[in-house]
């Protein structure tokens, strides 16, 4: 019974490291797909968040924010791709992207934060969540303007530069518009929390539009 337990767990643990060593070599051959994959998974989420914001503005109701939560989580999705591919790409004798991966990984951080945050806020904490929503917001808006910085300086295309830094710009309209909401004027900071979501659509449309255009 015993070496049958063995030699089953043996089985499986061959079988995940098979299947890992596949997505290694599909991730070392497609770093520039793989990019692009997670550019367009960030502007999915960012549909999603300026919907739900939209909405929320609009009527006030709460459940609109769990697309605002759904966003974030697929935009944090997309960032860890891209980081992935950016990371790999400088591997595979590319230039070391640096600010470009610290980007990345910045703006996945900040997007789970902001996931997070209006978790907390439906779940009725809306002083930590808002607070926590400033924060991860300003990352965000900090990763993104890396993001454009190692696009600038690797003189990559200029959609891709106006693109991150339509992204930056969006974020920290995030992270303005919630705390207007958290010092009690809601009006005004969901009008910019509306405003601040399309800013952030634009930009992912402009890297995405940018990175098809170099393929």
């Amino acid at each position: 019974m015993i070496y049958g337990v063995t030699y089953a767990s043996r089985v499986a643990l061959e079988y995940n490291i098979r299947n890992c060593e596949v997505v290694v070599r599909v991730v070392d051959t497609y770093t520039e797909e793989l990019f692009v994959a997670g550019a367009v998974v960030v502007l999915i989420g960012t549909l999603s968040t300026a919907y739900g914001q939209t909405n929320f503005t609009v009527t006030s109701i709460e459940e609109w924010k769990r697309f605002i939560i759904k966003g974030n989580g697929i935009e944090a999705f997309g960032n860890t791709l891209q980081a992935i591919a950016r990371d790999k790409e400088s591997v595979h004798g590319g230039e070391r992207q640096t600010q470009g991966i610290t980007g990345s990984w910045l703006q996945a951080g900040g997007n789970a934060t902001n996931a997070v945050a209006t978790n907390l806020e439906l779940a009725g904490a809306l002083i930590d969540g808002q607070k926590l929503n400033v924060f991860g917001s300003g990352i965000q808006s900090f990763g993104a303007a890396l993001e454009a910085n190692a696009t600038l300086v690797l003189m990559e295309n200029d959609l891709e530069v106006l693109g991150y830094g339509a992204s930056s710009i969006g974020a920290l309209l995030d992270s303005i518009g919630t705390f207007f909401v958290l010092k009690g004027s809601e009006q005004r900071g969901n009008h910019i929390l509306m405003i601040a979501s399309w800013i952030q659509v634009i930009g992912a449309i402009l890297v995405v539009v940018g990175l098809v255009g170099i393929q």
